[in-house]
């Protein structure tokens, strides 16, 4: 085994740092051992061969296991290394599909926001940005930061802080605009049992019971909510999405 130790010379304020490799074994773990460093460029010793003798105290190395059935058992719920690896392999799977489906969703509704026509009166895009600095607010608050401070810390003002998030308001409210749109002209509402079961979610998630939920959640705005998540899936249902390598593969054809 090789391992690279640092050596630090000091001539006046300068330092010069090289590295020289080893091999343990041949030492034998800690000891004397003498080191020939040849071509080191210092004042001191230029074009000069150097001997250092250095004490070597201890070598750190990582050790890693065999990769068998039994790091499968400590390291997962799997028996065997078979299983613990295409258990992997199929949480990446799912992790990259996820990627693809918010990618096709993003483009989609990019493309029924450009298709939007009408003005947005500004006051819209204004609740939205106030809504996003009191929820980094709180976030930060939970922290123990306060939004004063951080400004502060980052060098803005809150009014520069709030018109960072204008680019964010205004796509998200063209979003909203747009989907509510879509919903209303499919006539695309949200069932009692589809709500009921987002209640339920939500009261699992924060480990609460379903009745303060109620209490805490506005019903008709969770109505609205879940409306347009189904006028994204009905955009995507009705979309002619083709995946670019087949795209790429069939122009090759034609050409």
């Amino acid at each position: 085994m090789r391992v690279v130790i640092l050596l630090r010379l000091h001539k006046n304020v300068h330092d010069t740092v090289f590295a020289v490799l080893i091999d343990v074994d041949a030492v034998g773990g800690a000891g004397q051992l003498d080191l020939v460093l040849v071509g080191i460029d210092v004042q001191l010793l230029a074009g000069k061969a150097a001997v250092f003798k250095i004490k070597l105290h201890e070598v750190k190395y990582k050790e890693l296991p065999a990769l068998d059935d039994e790091l499968a058992k400590d390291c997962s719920e799997y028996d065997t290394l078979d299983e613990f690896k295409a258990s992997i392999r199929k949480n990446n799977q799912e992790q990259l599909d996820k990627q693809d489906d918010l990618a096709v969703e993003n483009a989609l509704v990019d493309q029924v926001i450009e298709s939007m026509e009408g003005e947005i009166p500004q006051a819209m895009y204004d609740v939205r940005m106030d809504e996003m600095v009191n929820d980094f607010a709180f976030r930060v608050e939970q922290q123990g930061l306060r939004l004063e401070d951080y400004l502060k810390y980052m060098g803005q003002t809150v009014d520069q802080f709030r018109a960072s998030f204008m680019p964010q308001a205004e796509k998200q409210v063209k979003i909203r605009l747009a989907l509510e749109a879509v919903a209303a002209a499919e006539n695309i509402e949200a069932s009692e049992d589809e709500v009921n079961a987002e209640i339920k979610r939500i009261a699992d998630q924060y480990k609460m019971e379903e009745d303060k939920v109620r209490e805490l959640v506005n019903v008709d705005d969770l109505k609205k909510d879940l409306a347009i998540n189904k006028a994204i899936d009905f955009i995507k249902s009705h979309a002619n999405i083709v995946e670019k390598a087949a795209e790429a593969e069939k122009a090759a054809d034609a050409e």
